[in-house]
C-alpha cells in the first residue's frame, strides 16, 4: 500500500503533465501542418499559373475565350486540383470551370487568398484558395483563381494527430514504467536503511545495558571490598580485647 502511495504521487502528476502536452500540442500541430500544406498548394499552384500565362494572355489578346474554357477543363483533370476561375484585372470573373463556386466573386478569392488559412467551404468539401497574376511582356493582364482540394490534408492531419498521439502514449508509459521501478527501488532502499537504523540502534542499546550493568557490577564489587576492609581491623581488635582479658 505504501509502495502504491508513493508511486501514484509520481504516476499522477505525469498523467497530467502528458495529457496537457497531448492537449496543446494537437491543435498546433494542426496550424503547423496547415501552413506547411499551405505553402505547399501555393507554390504549387504558383507553377501552374506561370505554365498557363502565355497561353492565358495570348487566348485574350485574341479572344479567343473558347479556348480558355478548353485549356481550364484540361488542367482540372488533376485530381487535386477542383477548379478554376479567370479574373479580369477590374475583377470581372471572365470564366470558370464547372465545380467553381457561383457564391465566389474575385473580389471574394481575393479576401480569402489573402488570409493566413486561405481555406473555403464549398459544396465538394474544403478548398484552398489561391489567386495568381497572369503577365504578358509588358503587365498584368488577369488574375488565375485556383481552388484546390485539401481533403487530403485533412486525412494526413489525422494520420499526424494518430502517430503523435500513439508516440505520447509510449513515451508516458515508458516514463511510467520508469517511475514505478524507481519507486519501487526507492521504496525498498528507505526501508532496508530504516530497518538497519532500528537494528544499529538496538544493537547500540544493547551495548550500553551491557556496560551499565558491568558498571553495576564493578560497583557492587568495590563496595563489598570497601566494606570487608572495614569489618577486618575491628575483628581483629575484638580477639586482640579478649585475649587481654583473659
Amino acid at each position: 500500500m505504501n509502495t502504491f502511495r508513493l508511486q501514484l504521487r509520481f504516476l499522477v502528476p505525469l498523467v497530467l503533465t502528458l495529457v496537457a502536452a497531448a492537449y496543446l500540442a494537437l491543435p498546433l500541430m494542426d496550424r503547423l501542418t496547415l501552413r506547411w500544406f499551405s505553402r505547399d498548394l501555393d507554390l504549387r499552384g504558383s507553377l501552374l499559373a506561370n505554365a498557363l500565362s502565355d497561353s492565358i494572355a495570348q487566348a485574350l489578346e485574341e479572344r479567343r475565350m473558347a479556348h480558355l474554357q478548353t485549356l481550364f477543363d484540361r488542367a482540372v483533370q488533376d485530381e487535386r486540383l477542383v477548379a478554376i476561375g479567370l479574373c479580369a484585372v477590374d475583377g470581372q470573373l471572365l470564366r470558370s470551370t464547372a465545380g467553381y463556386p457561383d457564391t465566389l466573386t474575385c473580389t471574394g478569392a481575393q479576401q480569402t487568398a489573402a488570409r493566413a488559412d486561405p481555406l473555403l467551404g464549398i459544396k465538394g468539401g474544403t478548398v484552398h484558395v489561391g489567386v495568381f497574376p497572369v503577365n504578358d511582356e509588358s503587365a498584368r493582364v488577369a488574375d488565375l483563381v485556383l481552388l484546390q482540394d485539401m481533403s487530403f490534408m485533412e486525412r494526413r492531419s489525422q494520420d499526424t494527430r494518430q502517430y503523435l498521439i500513439i508516440l505520447i502514449a509510449a513515451l508516458g508509459a515508458t516514463i511510467a514504467m520508469i517511475t514505478v521501478v524507481v519507486a519501487q527501488l526507492s521504496w525498498r532502499g528507505w526501508v532496508a536503511g530504516v530497518r538497519a537504523r532500528r537494528r544499529n540502534h538496538r544493537g547500540v542499546q544493547s551495548r550500553t545495558v551491557g556496560r551499565l550493568r558491568l558498571r553495576q557490577r564493578i560497583e557492587a564489587r568495590v563496595q563489598r571490598h570497601r566494606v570487608a576492609g572495614h569489618e577486618a581491623p575491628l575483628m581483629a581488635s575484638a580477639q586482640a580485647h579478649s585475649e587481654r582479658a583473659v
